[in-house]
């Protein structure tokens, strides 16, 4: 700006500055406000943004609804980190309500402890003992009640054994095993064998009371 006013001409009749140099000045003065503006602009433009680097020194923070935020996965909240960068999310860890939110998510078991990796040979022989065992219940008549001390007495007197030491087939189970497994698998065979092996065959049915129950027996 300074070097510009070596251009000034100066009328020596009148002492006016030219029309010229006054517009040149004003041309240098515009352009200089708008490079100062734009370097302002760009500097405000400049906002942290979430990346590999943040996800590997927060790992409880994921990307947010936009690259200038994080989205804390313990609180289940957004942090606005674009000014500060990585002090904002530290604000945030520092914080009573994110400290109680690991507390509560060290107690807590994820959902996948409560389900087995993997099927084993052992566990299939432990299901299988457990339906044999429901069968027998069925076949002799034995009440669900009856079935409840029956696990336990196995492991005892078969401590040795891998499999009586797994199986777990009390009265809730075995009713579960024969209402689900066994009697769906009884009224396939049966009418399997009906409608392949016998061409015709009637049915007797009649009403009768057991206490509360209306029975209806059928037989074929």
């Amino acid at each position: 700006m300074i070097a510009s006013l070596n251009l000034f001409i100066v009328d020596g009749i009148s002492g006016s500055v030219s029309r010229v140099a006054i517009i040149y000045i004003g041309i240098l003065h515009c352009l200089f406000l708008l490079s100062t503006m734009a370097k302002v602009g760009e500097t405000r433009k400049r906002k942290c943004k979430f990346s590999e680097n943040v996800r590997m020194k927060f790992p409880f923070f994921s990307e947010g609804r936009n690259e200038n935020e994080a989205k804390c996965n313990i609180c289940d909240c957004f942090v606005n980190f674009g000014h500060r960068g990585s002090g904002d999310l530290q604000i945030h860890v520092d914080t009573e309500k994110h400290k109680s939110g690991i507390r509560k998510a060290s107690s807590t078991k994820k959902i996948n402890t409560f389900f087995s990796a993997k099927v084993t040979s052992v566990d299939k022989n432990v299901k299988a003992a457990e339906a044999t065992l429901a069968f027998h219940s069925v076949l002799h008549h034995h009440s669900y009640n009856s079935v409840d001390c029956r696990s336990e007495l196995g492991k005892v007197i078969y401590s040795d054994s891998q499999i009586a030491n797994n199986v777990k087939c009390g009265r809730t189970k075995t009713e579960a095993i024969v209402n689900h497994v066994l009697a769906p698998h009884a009224l396939d065979v049966v009418t399997s064998t009906l409608r392949n092996n016998v061409p015709y065959f009637g049915i007797g049915t009649n009403a009768s009371n057991h206490g509360a129950l209306k029975l209806f027996p059928v037989v074929a």
